[in-house]
């Protein structure tokens, strides 16, 4: 049966919410990733018939017009990756598998298109809370936790021993006895006076050298080599992970749009974090162009 564009996304949206419920429900309101759609939630070789394409060139277009708020069904937090999506859809021959450079961006969910029927017949996965054995009792808030009774404090006095026990009794055999040498026991005795005398006149004097000199070379080293450093500006003037301009200023590790290390750029298969220095994805061996 083929289905009409519209019909598909809304097609690919439903498929997406039930995946979303019945894996992790906390994602119907936090936001997820895209590579978590067409990797995890809704990839094309087992959701084609239930979205109802029948190339993954469809599936990819599709896809590529949810991300880029076709139908209003999702929002990609990054404007300027958005932004790039809608130019590219609306170029005479589109890059459908475009949404792979964006799949470290972050998407959520429209709350204003999700629906009860969406839900028949899905059950979310159980919680870790399930798994606690039911005889166990969680206290509510404000009441004082059940504490274990401290285990009795046993006087070493009230412990019996048998009768007729002697210490003394007990047989030498088998027993080392450790000796204790006095204290200097093995020492030299010191030299007298005079041969005294006689060494500190042969000691040899030392010579101590005025360091600041010495530290001042250390101190303007360390403040070049900090000045090379905050002169350091990113890799970058695009965030790799948003597509957000990025501050042209010293010491910007982090980006300030997505929180994310541009330091580190995605692999643009898979997404995994890569430094950039690496040709291939350590996760799935796609070459990264350097």
């Amino acid at each position: 049966m083929t289905f009409d564009d519209q019909e598909i996304l809304s097609r690919f949206h439903r498929a997406l919410v039930r995946q979303i419920y019945a894996r992790n429900p906390d994602h119907l309101e936090s936001p997820f990733t895209v590579a978590e759609i067409y990797q995890n939630l809704v990839p094309y070789r087992t959701h084609r018939d239930e979205i109802g394409v029948e190339m993954n060139a469809d599936y990819e277009h599709a896809l590529l017009r949810l991300l880029a708020g076709e139908g209003d069904f999702l929002t990609l937090e990054s404007k300027t990756a958005r932004q790039e999506i809608r130019e590219e859809l609306d170029s005479p021959n589109p890059n459908t598998g475009m949404y792979r450079d964006f799949a470290a961006a972050d998407v959520r969910l429209n709350s204003d298109n999700l629906r009860e029927d969406m839900f028949q017949g899905v059950e979310p996965t159980s919680s870790a809370t399930d798994s606690f054995d039911d005889d166990i009792t969680i206290p509510e808030v404000g009441e004082e936790p059940v504490v274990a009774p401290e285990a009795e404090d046993y006087d070493m006095e009230d412990v019996v021993m048998d009768e007729g026990f002697d210490p003394a009794d007990l047989p030498d055999e088998g027993y080392e006895k450790l000796e204790v040498e006095p204290l200097g026991a093995g020492l030299e005795p010191l030299e007298e006076e005079g041969e005294e005398e006689e060494l500190a006149s042969e000691a040899v004097p030392v010579e101590v050298s005025d360091q600041s000199d010495e530290l001042e070379v250390v101190e303007e080293g360390v403040a070049e080599e900090e000045t090379a450093e905050e002169e350091d500006l990113p890799p970058f003037e695009n965030c790799p992970w948003c597509r957000e301009d990025l501050p042209q200023q010293a010491r910007v590790r982090f980006c300030p749009f997505c929180g994310s290390n541009v330091q580190l750029r995605p692999c643009p298969a898979c997404g995994e974090e890569l430094r950039l220095n690496w040709r291939f994805c350590i996760a799935c061996g796609t070459e990264v162009e350097s």
